[in-house]
């Protein structure tokens, strides 16, 4: 998804996962089918968009920009709501969302204030919610009773959704630079907060008391942005160092998965079933990445696909030593996995996917766009330079008339198991 002329600066899935909904430098949205990848320009600000929500009912979307406003959104027509009225700060509004029941908006600004708004009329509900320093991010619990907000005073902080007031019994939650995002858990109660920071960290907390849980995950640049999956189990974090990583929201570990842009990358968000994460990048690209489920079954067969390809194991001492037998093993491999199920969470169903055809398999374990499909849009969209830097070699980008041919047996790579 390129289609913007400047930085991408933040992006939303719809709630039924089928659309995209893009801000840019370039003072426009976009909404995109999240299958085709094709978009329609949304314009009505007069400078940057700096962030973009989905209502939860779907009909509506919310953008804020660096020209002071925010302004709400028909998501079927992608017209602006004509009846709402502009909702208005006295400087960049950095942060949009709705409250989950899709009746109220908060608002974060560069003028030190969060806001409440009527999402049908845009006008203001209760008082500011004040900082110290400019509000990066402002959000609904999921019962809509707090919001949480993060702020450039290196802190994130607790308010009354109802009154904006702040939470008595809950200390400010504190980094030792810029909070630059700040979201709630989505369990019922909202009982978690996970805070991304210019200390190069996000952290997770208490959301009744302030404490932190477990270690800051920890990123070679400043962490832009910081969101939990549907359920709770994962976080996804968005960098300047141009990385994206998961980590267990339990415990604040990394879960050995990172996702690479050209430039520094601005938001990353789960798809709504967390099987996907879209990122926003200064590279001037929005991209959608495949989220491997956890696979906690036969963990052995893991281990064993992991030597076999390795050529070496750790014997009982812990010593590595060279595999004798390794093409032995791949067979058993092989023969165990055959008939495993395609695209499930079992490590039957990965071993079976990583051993096929490199050249003509899906493009992820859990895809059902293969390699071939996926090539064959890009060219159309003009991206064969690119392909031939993700899939080398491959015989539809060695020239323009084998890129509409189907593959047959004599293009094809081979499959480890033959």
């Amino acid at each position: 998804m390129s289609d913007h002329e400047a930085e991408v600066t933040s992006v939303a899935f719809s709630p039924d996962g089928r659309h995209i909904v893009s801000g840019s430098w370039d003072a426009s949205l976009r909404l995109w089918d999240a299958q085709t990848g094709k978009s329609k320009l949304l314009r009505g600000h007069e400078k940057g968009v700096l962030s973009v929500d989905f209502s939860p009912d779907g009909a509506r979307i919310v953008s804020g920009s660096a020209d002071y406003k925010a302004r709400l959104w028909d998501a079927e027509t992608g017209n602006l709501l004509a009846k709402a009225e502009v909702m208005e700060h006295k400087d960049r509004v950095l942060s949009t969302q709705f409250s989950s029941d899709s009746a109220r908006v908060v608002t974060a600004s560069w003028d030190k204030t969060a806001r409440l708004w009527d999402a049908r009329t845009g006008r203001k509900i209760g008082e500011p919610m004040t900082h110290e320093d400019a509000v990066l991010s402002a959000r609904f619990s999921p019962d809509n009773t707090r919001v949480v907000t993060a702020s450039a005073d290196n802190t994130a902080r607790l308010w009354d959704a109802r009154t904006g007031k702040p939470l008595p019994k809950a200390e400010p939650m504190t980094h030792q630079g810029r909070v630059l995002s700040a979201q709630f858990s989505p369990d019922v109660d909202g009982t978690r907060v996970v805070t991304a920071s210019a200390d190069n960290t996000a952290r997770l907390w208490d959301a009744r008391t302030g404490q932190a849980i477990g270690k800051p995950m920890t990123h070679q640049g400043h962490v832009l942005s910081a969101q939990f999956n549907y359920d709770g189990t994962q976080v996804v974090t968005a960098s300047e160092d141009g990385t994206v990583r998961l980590w267990d929201a339990r415990t604040g570990k990394p879960l050995g998965v990172t996702m690479m842009h050209r430039d520094r990358v601005l938001s990353a968000r789960f798809s709504p079933d967390g099987r996907q994460v879209v990122t926003a990048s200064a590279d001037k690209t929005a991209r959608l990445w495949e989220v491997p489920p956890m696979i906690s079954d036969n963990q052995h067969l893991l281990e064993q696909l992991a030597e076999t390809i390795a050529g070496n194991r750790l014997n009982e001492l812990g010593a590595v030593e060279t595999l004798k037998d390794q093409k032995k093993q791949l067979g058993e491999l092989c023969q165990q996995t055959a008939n495993a199920p395609l695209g499930e969470p079992t490590a039957e169903s990965f071993i079976r996917w990583f051993l096929s055809d490199p050249w003509t398999r899906t493009v992820s374990p859990f895809s059902s766009l293969t390699v071939p499909e996926y090539i064959q849009q890009q060219i159309a969209a003009g991206h064969r330079d690119q392909m031939k830097q993700e899939f080398p070699g491959h015989p539809l980008l060695r020239s323009p008339t084998v890129s509409n041919q189907p593959l047959t047996p004599a293009l094809s790579a081979k499959s480890a198991c033959h």
